[in-house]
């Protein structure tokens, strides 16, 4: 080999080096987005950031029932009939005795709620379980469609048919109040609590210690129902809504409402990124613009 050959392929090995270590680098240092659960039951990891993200099937190949993700912290709580697994920076593995009819995460992942049967366990992070609250005992059946809000200290706001009740791990009385209650929601670290009522047909917000709600968005200020409500930050929340290709800002400081239109129909749901949504499964959508976009997320197929 000539030496003007040599350093030709001397160079070719270099530049292949380099691409391959930069490759490996972005596969490492990509910041992770969020995580779904595929319909076979696998967790997925979107990585990279909106409009360059992708998805990453995660080390974990247990085939799971439900997946809830934090809206403000990079935690998930994965659940089988036998097992619940809260992931974030450590691994809690709770065994439980049948598959939960409904869970929630706080809003940084601090805390976790599981209904199983007649009664509703809080968890904190490293899994450590409270006393038990029986849902009979405050108007709740088992086959009742609930919803749950939690919050990051581990009181839990639960929505049932006709009525809704307030309560922690470590406190009582129990508050309950005749609301009908949609997609209820704590702010990150703090108690204060948003929710769509469904017999005003507006935005509340509701007073947790007496769960008085006050209203602060009704159809006439173009409210519809929502299909994903989430705060972006204490103060702003992100509403989309049913039969409508748009999505609304609510500034809880200022009182007021923008809305967005999009192209593409959607439902917004917490990533585990504030402000970064997933709007359908295969999109994102990204609040953080000068105006809201819904972008694609790339499949392994596509990479």
């Amino acid at each position: 080999m000539t030496p003007s050959i040599f350093l030709r392929a001397l160079i070719f090995v270099l530049l292949l080096t380099i691409v391959f270590r930069a490759f490996a680098q972005d596969r490492l240092t990509a910041p992770r987005i969020g995580a779904t659960l595929t319909s076979d039951g696998t967790v997925q990891n979107i990585q990279g950031v909106p409009g360059a993200a992708r998805f990453v099937p995660d080390l974990d190949t247990t085939p799971y029932s439900a997946l809830y993700v934090a809206s403000h912290a990079p935690v998930m709580l994965a659940i089988t009939p036998k097992l619940a697994v809260l992931a974030g920076t450590t691994t809690t593995r709770v065994p439980i005795d049948a598959l939960p009819h409904i869970a929630a995460l706080s809003p940084k992942g601090l805390y976790f709620a599981l209904a199983i049967g007649d009664a509703l366990r809080i968890f904190d992070s490293p899994g450590t379980p409270a006393k038990p609250l029986d849902l009979a005992s405050i108007g709740f059946q088992p086959d009742d469609s609930l919803d749950l809000a939690l919050s990051d200290d581990g009181s839990v706001l639960i929505a049932g048919p006709t009525s809704i009740a307030f309560t922690s791990a470590s406190r009582d009385p129990i508050v309950s109040a005749p609301l009908s209650l949609l997609f209820p929601r704590f702010a990150p670290g703090s108690n204060l609590a948003v929710a769509y009522d469904r017999r005003d047909n507006a935005l509340v917000l509701i007073h947790t210690d007496t769960l008085v709600s006050e209203r602060l968005l009704a159809f006439r200020d173009g409210l519809s129902l929502p299909s994903g409500l989430e705060f972006a930050n204490p103060n702003t929340l992100w509403i989309s809504q049913s039969g409508q290709n748009s999505v609304l800002k609510y500034s809880l400081e200022t009182r007021s409402a923008v809305t967005y239109p999009l192209l593409q129909p959607g439902a917004l749901r917490a990533t585990g990124t504030p402000g970064i949504y997933f709007w359908t499964d295969g999109t994102l959508l990204d609040t953080a613009r000068s105006t809201p976009q819904v972008l694609l997320i790339s499949t392994p197929e596509a990479q």
